[in-house]
């Protein structure tokens, strides 16, 4: 930034060439010391420290006003550094990610990609082979199998990496919405470190959902440049996002139903122009069906599945969980739990009191109908109200559902993080006008927000520990058999009993226990036979042993999540 304002005002050639071949050699040591060898770029530290000083004397030479203070301010206030702390904040919160083992379906989508040629890519656009249809996940997996293998450092690190630039479009349209580089940074921060993301990050087989949301965020970053512009290549731009975040998960379904809800927000002039424009966004929608029905995908069921009988308290029901999970952590899944149990057996009261509800909002708005007027033309409550609607259609293929989980509310994240925005700016607003004094508002929100990252921290240091342990319970389940059961023949069967699957939120073996084996002895022809307890396995075990049935085990998991083999 010194460079960038005393450059105009050096007219000599040999100090303009010195001045930018410093800042050069500067940029690539930087780059050195970063990529190959710090070690090595640390000896010239003397003589860059004398060349840097010459430098700057012969700034001081042309720039007759300099404030260093307000210079290292802009500096760092800048995009860049801010950026720059959101990811250091995010690596601090979620570093320890990068090396939790694999857990459930990690392996079956890793035995998928180490089974797969890159021959095999082009048919998964029309063939599931019995498997979901995310053709474009698929493929970024595959390529990531190439990369890394079966160590899980890249496919964490991988995951981090588009949960930061999802994380910088919030932090673009909170800067473009707030005009305000503390908020926006606020905004981001919330979004990056939110204890709900933590399934996420943890848990590498939700990569689809982070592949998902990325593209839906920048396709409707790219909509907004289209409406404001009128450029054709951001249209197209879009539309490619979209069919990119429905091949990576079927929650890119919502998408023109984001768009609606951003055009109700912007005010845009509605032609027919306006109208067309949905059309191919909303017949991609059918067309996608079509393509899914045809390419022989997994159907949904059990719990995650949809019964309209219990529809509309699933709806309400359901967004009341997440946005309960977004503001207290996992903790409010047990409050959720017991409030499903409580109301399943009270359908009735639901429903009267649901009715009553809607009744006494409608009235409320009734009366107070030109506040809420005035409330819709006021900006900051414009936000709010839109990022309550952006949050609850972003879970519109979920609410139906008869539960909720982390990885499904982080799309919906995005509004709760403005919402929660808005209400730091009010609360400062409100603060700073009893203390008469404005100055008060910033550090009201520094206080604030120092208090919500110290909650989050906590929370997020609780879900490490259960993933953590997780992951080592998969690992030494894996390494057990590899030692100790290392010559296993063709067509063995393994009786397994007390399989875990959870650990607090964090999964270990709810599926996937047959693709981590099959990792271990590369086997396609071994049996997994899952038991209900101990007491089945060991009589299995006396029945093999009466019988004199060779090469069959029978293995048991202890209260610890400890694998063994019952002799």
């Amino acid at each position: 930034m010194i460079l960038k304002s005393a450059l105009p005002k050096i007219e000599s050639k040999l100090a303009k060439g010195y001045l930018l071949g410093i800042a050069g050699g500067v940029l690539g040591l930087f780059l050195n010391a970063t990529l190959i060898d710090v070690f090595e770029a640390s000896k010239v530290a003397e003589t860059l420290w004398i060349l840097l000083g010459i430098a700057l004397g012969t700034i001081l030479l042309y720039k007759n006003k300099f404030n260093l203070r307000d210079s290292l301010g802009k500096i760092f206030t800048s995009h860049v550094f801010i950026l720059i702390y959101l990811f250091v904040i995010t690596l601090v919160f979620f570093g320890p990610s990068i090396g939790t083992f694999f857990v459930g379906d990690d392996f079956s989508w890793l035995r998928w990609a180490a089974n797969t040629t890159i021959q095999d890519l082009p048919r998964y656009f029309i063939n599931s082979d019995g498997f979901f249809y995310r053709p474009v996940t698929k493929t970024i997996v595959f390529f990531l199998w190439s990369l890394f293998s079966f160590q899980p450092y890249g496919y964490h690190l991988f995951a981090l990496l588009i949960h930061l630039l999802t994380g910088l479009v919030v932090y673009i349209i909170s800067f473009k919405l707030f005009k305000n580089k503390l908020i926006a940074f606020i905004t981001s921060f919330i979004f990056l470190v939110l204890p709900i993301q933590g399934e996420t990050l943890y848990w590498f087989a939700t990569i689809s959902t982070l592949l998902c949301v990325l593209f839906i965020v920048y396709g409707l970053m790219l909509i907004v440049k289209f409406r404001k512009t009128k450029s054709f290549i951001f249209y197209v731009l879009s539309l490619l996002f979209y069919l990119l975040a429905l091949g990576s998960y079927e929650m890119g379904i919502v998408f023109p139903f984001l768009i609606i809800t951003i055009d109700l927000f912007l005010k845009n002039k509605k032609d027919k122009e306006f109208y067309l424009s949905y059309f191919p966004f909303v017949l991609l929608i059918p067309v996608y069906y079509f393509v899914r029905q045809l390419s022989n995908t997994a159907p949904i069921g059990g719990d995650y599945s949809y019964s309209l009988v219990h529809l509309p308290q699933n709806v309400i029901g359901n967004f009341a969980g997440y946005w309960g999970v977004y503001i207290f952590g996992e903790r409010f899944f047990a409050v959720y739990d017991y409030s499903r149990l409580v109301l399943r057996q009270n359908v009735g009261i639901v429903i009267i009191f649901l009715l009553f509800f809607i009744t006494v909002a409608a009235i409320v708005v009734y009366l107070n109908k030109e506040r809420f007027k005035k409330l819709l033309h006021e900006k900051l409550s414009r936000i709010f109200i839109y990022s309550i609607i952006f949050s609850f259609t972003s879970l519109l293929t979920f609410l139906g559902l008869g539960n909720i989980a982390e990885r499904y509310g982080y799309l919906s994240s995005i509004g709760f993080v403005f919402a929660l925005s808005v209400l730091i700016i009010w609360i400062s607003n409100f603060g700073a006008k009893k203390l008469r004094n404005k100055k008060y508002q910033a550090l009201i929100i520094v206080i604030l927000v120092f208090l919500l990252g110290i909650f989050y921290w906590r929370e997020q240091q609780m879900e490490r520990k259960e993933w953590a342990r997780s992951g080592r319970i998969t690992n030494r389940t894996l390494a057990y058999l590899r030692i100790y059961n290392e010559d296993v023949k063709k067509n063995s069967t393994f009786y397994i009993a007390n399989i875990p699957t959870k650990q607090g939120q964090a999964w270990i073996f709810p599926v996937g226990l047959e693709d981590g084996i099959w990792f271990v002895y590369r086997d396609s022809t071994l049996k997994i036979v899952k038991l209900k307890d101990i007491e089945e396995a060991r009589r299995i075990k006396e029945e093999l042993t009466a019988a004199k049935v060779l090469d069959n085990y029978v293995f048991y998991f202890d209260k610890d999540g400890m694998i063994a083999e019952i002799k």
